[in-house]
């Protein structure tokens, strides 16, 4: 399981906060936890070889804070790789580098699950 997003952005550290959990609880034998952390590359290099991969991440689309979603398969196809900023891969663009970059190495079996944020309001003074 990779867990995706940025520990010092509250709600978008929702991918390495679940996998820090994990690890404090145990996982069975042959389950391995990476915090991706914000590094698209590492993701996609620590996919190499698995036989199956679950990505958890925040998202941000509009429903109430901490609804769970899970991206269908067929939106996990023929993804695409970052284009222009290499430091900033959204789960999306991170998948279709490993893709790219794994080819045979890809896992089979892919499952993405994204955790709604709460949108924060700055008070007057912070804006």
């Amino acid at each position: 399981m990779v867990g995706c997003g940025n520990l010092i952005r509250g709600d978008d550290a929702a991918g390495p906060v679940l996998v820090r959990l994990l690890a404090e609880r145990g996982v069975p034998d042959g389950v391995r936890l990476v915090d991706g952390g914000t590094a698209g590359m590492d993701v996609a290099f620590a996919m190499r070889g698995a036989c199956r991969a679950i990505v958890v991440d925040a998202s941000r689309v509009g429903v109430p804070a901490g609804t769970v979603h899970r991206v269908p398969g067929e939106a996990l196809v023929d993804l695409r790789p970052p284009e222009g900023n290499l430091h900033r891969f959204r789960w999306d663009q991170a998948l279709g580098f490993a893709q790219w970059l794994l080819g045979a190495d890809y896992p089979q079996d892919v499952t993405v699950w994204l955790v709604e944020g709460r949108v924060r309001r700055s008070s007057p003074a912070h804006r």
